[in-house]
């Protein structure tokens, strides 16, 4: 698989997911990351000062699973958040996940697949489901596939889902991680 061979010890991918006040859907956003169909992995959670019972549930739910990493501090911000996750992250790899979200069981597999077939990929999104608070399928959202079709959708909006990407932890290093601004 992608990058973790004996030059690499730890995980292949870093799962990070910031939550404040998701205790609505955060259980099912866990368990769909524990539940996947590849199992290297760590999954950095952080609580970013959550006063609706998220740190309980998180806490639970990290006492029966060493893959995750939770840590929690007083509220600062997604931006800070994904920032801390991300210095904290052990792989080459980062997969976002969000708190109200659900994964698909082989999410993690595909794009660990896909970097590890291309070594010159950076970032690789996904398509995805809408649901309701219920969990009910709504409707797709499709978004552009190929760099072409990427590139023209880059100069009216963002052609990404954030909590379905993967990106190199390196790269994101490089360029000084997640900011502000954004």
């Amino acid at each position: 698989m992608p990058e973790n061979s004996s030059r690499q010890a730890g995980p292949a991918v870093s799962v990070i997911m910031p939550v404040f006040n998701g205790a609505s859907h955060v259980e099912d956003a866990v368990l769909s990351i524990l539940g996947q169909t590849f199992g290297d992995f760590e999954f950095i959670i952080i609580d970013d000062g959550s006063t609706d019972g998220a740190g309980e549930i998180l806490a639970r739910l990290a006492a029966g699973d060493s893959r995750i990493v939770l840590m929690r501090r007083e509220n600062r911000g997604i931006v800070a958040s994904l920032n801390e996750g991300l210095a904290r992250a052990r792989a080459p790899l980062i997969a976002r996940m969000d708190a109200d979200d659900v994964a698909s069981p082989q999410r993690l597999e595909l794009q660990a697949r896909a970097f590890a077939r291309r070594p010159s990929l950076v970032l690789l999104g996904g398509q995805a489901r809408m649901i309701d608070g219920d969990g009910r399928p709504r409707r797709r959202l499709l978004m552009p596939v190929g760099a072409e079709r990427v590139r023209a959708t880059l100069l009216r909006t963002c052609p990404f889902i954030h909590p379905a990407v993967m990106f190199r932890r390196r790269t994101a290093l490089d360029i000084g991680g997640y900011r502000a601004a954004f």
